[in-house]
C-alpha cells in the first residue's frame, strides 16, 4: 500500500497531463457550443420575420471570423433566404475568403440571389469586383443592386460604365444615385459627354428648385437628357468642371454646360457665364461664335436670376468696356419673371454713383416699357400700381412659350 507521500507525488506527476486534457476538452466543448450557436443563427436567416433575420445577420457579423466558413457553406443552402442572409453577413464581415463564393453567386440565374450577391460584393469593397459587377449593368433586373455596389466600392473605373448605362437606359435610378456618390470625379467624366444629344423617355427628376423657364426653353430638355440630369443631381461638386467646360472649343459642350449651370443655379457661375457670353460676342465679329452656346449661356445667366446675379449685372452695366455694358444690359432685359430685376433696378436709382443711377433708369424703361423720369420715388409708385400686371404678363408669356415648345 502506497503511503500518503507517494500518492501525493504520483498525483502531482499526473496533474500536467490531466490538466492539458482538461484544457483541450474545454476548448472542444466551447467550439461545439460556438458551432451550435452559429448554426442556430444561420437557420434564423430563413425566418419570415425580417426583424429576426436582421438580428441574426447582426449577430453573425459580430461573431466575425469564426462565422465565415459556416456562412460560405450556407451560400449553397437549399433555402434561398438563407443564402441571401449569408451573403449579406459575409459582405459586412468583409473577409476576403468570401470574394470568390460571392462572385459565383453573382452568376446565379435567380435574379434575387444575384442581386444580393452584388450588394454583398459592394459591402466587401474588393476592387476586383468592379469589372464583373460592371458587366452586369446591362441586366435591368439587377442593375440597381449592381449600381449601389459599385458606388460602395468607390472605384472611379466604374464611372464610365455607369454613364454608358444611363445613356442607354434612363430609368436606372440607382445608376444616377451611384454617380452622385462619386461626386466631382463623376462630374468631370459627365462633362466630357456633353456632346451627347440623346433623347429618351425618363423617370428621373430634376431638382425641385430648378428653374422651370430653362427647362422649358432649352433646345434639349434636361428632363430627357440623362447627362445633364446626372450633373444637376451631383450639384455643387459639378460646378467647377462645368465652368471649365465653358472654355472648350466644342460649342455644343459650351452650350450644354451653360444650360446645366443655369439649372443648378449657383451664384459662383455668374461671372464665368458672363465672361463666356462676352467671349461669344467677341468671336462673333470674326465668325467664330456659336448661336447655340451663346443662347444657352445668356439664358443660364438670366435664369440664375438671384439678387446677387442682378446686382452683378447692374454693376457691369457701368463697366469701362462697351461690350461688357451692352451684354450685361441685354441679359438683364430678358430676365423673366421681371420682379427681382425691376425691384433691384429701382433700388439702384439711389446709388451714390451717378452712372449706376443713369443706366438703371435706362434699363428700367427697356425692361418695362414705361417711360418714366429717373426718379426712385416715381418708379416706386409706378411699380406699386403695375407689379401685379407685370407678374401676370410674365406668367402668360411663360405659358405661351411652354405651349409652343410642346407643339
Amino acid at each position: 500500500m502506497l503511503n500518503r507521500e507517494s500518492q501525493t507525488k504520483n498525483r502531482n506527476q499526473m496533474w500536467p497531463k490531466f490538466s492539458s486534457l482538461r484544457v483541450v476538452a474545454v476548448f472542444f466543448l466551447l467550439s461545439m457550443v460556438g458551432c451550435s450557436k452559429t448554426g442556430q443563427l444561420i437557420d434564423r436567416l430563413g425566418s419570415e420575420d425580417p426583424n429576426v433575420k436582421a438580428k441574426a445577420i447582426d449577430s453573425l457579423v459580430q461573431m466575425g471570423e469564426p462565422a465565415v466558413i459556416p456562412l460560405i457553406e450556407a451560400l449553397s443552402h437549399k433555402k434561398a433566404e438563407i443564402q441571401k442572409g449569408a451573403a449579406l453577413a459575409l459582405g459586412k464581415i468583409r473577409d476576403k475568403r468570401a470574394f470568390e463564393p460571392l462572385l459565383a453567386m453573382l452568376e446565379n440565374a435567380n435574379d434575387s440571389l444575384a442581386g444580393t450577391a452584388a450588394l454583398a460584393l459592394g459591402d466587401l469593397k474588393d476592387p476586383r469586383a468592379v469589372k464583373p459587377l460592371s458587366a452586369k449593368l446591362w441586366s435591368s433586373s439587377i442593375q440597381g443592386d449592381v449600381a449601389l455596389a459599385l458606388a460602395k466600392i468607390g472605384d472611379p473605373k466604374s464611372i464610365g460604365d455607369l454613364i454608358g448605362t444611363i445613356k442607354k437606359d434612363t430609368t436606372c435610378e440607382k445608376c444616377f444615385e451611384a454617380l452622385v456618390e462619386f461626386g466631382e470625379a463623376a462630374a468631370k467624366a459627365l462633362v466630357q459627354e456633353l456632346w451627347y444629344e440623346g433623347i429618351g423617355t425618363s423617370s428621373y427628376h430634376i431638382d425641385k428648385d430648378a428653374s422651370a423657364s430653362i427647362v422649358e426653353l432649352a433646345m434639349y430638355s434636361p428632363i430627357t437628357d440623362p447627362i445633364v440630369a446626372a450633373l444637376v443631381r451631383i450639384g455643387e461638386p459639378a460646378i467647377e468642371p462645368l465652368i471649365a467646360a465653358l472654355q472648350v472649343e466644342h460649342s455644343t459642350i459650351r452650350g450644354r454646360a451653360a444650360m446645366t449651370l443655369g439649372i443648378i443655379r449657383k451664384d459662383r457661375a455668374i461671372e464665368p457665364l458672363l465672361r463666356a457670353i462676352i467671349k461669344e460676342y467677341t468671336n462673333y465679329s470674326v465668325g467664330f461664335a456659336s448661336s447655340y452656346a451663346l443662347g444657352h449661356e445668356t439664358l443660364a445667366l438670366s435664369t440664375i436670376g438671384s439678387p446677387k446675379a442682378i446686382k452683378v449685372l447692374i454693376h457691369l452695366m457701368t463697366d469701362n468696356v462697351e461690350l461688357v455694358r451692352s451684354v450685361a444690359q441685354s441679359v438683364i432685359v430678358v430676365l423673366r419673371p421681371r420682379k427681382a430685376a425691376v425691384e433691384n433696378l429701382i433700388a439702384s436709382l439711389s446709388d451714390k454713383d451717378p452712372a449706376v443711377r443713369r443706366i438703371s433708369a435706362q434699363t428700367l424703361v427697356k425692361l418695362t416699357g414705361a417711360n418714366i423720369e429717373p426718379s426712385q420715388e416715381k418708379w416706386m409708385a409706378w411699380w406699386q400700381q403695375n407689379s401685379e400686371r407685370i407678374a401676370k404678363e410674365d406668367q402668360e408669356a411663360a405659358k405661351k412659350e411652354k405651349g409652343e415648345g410642346q407643339n
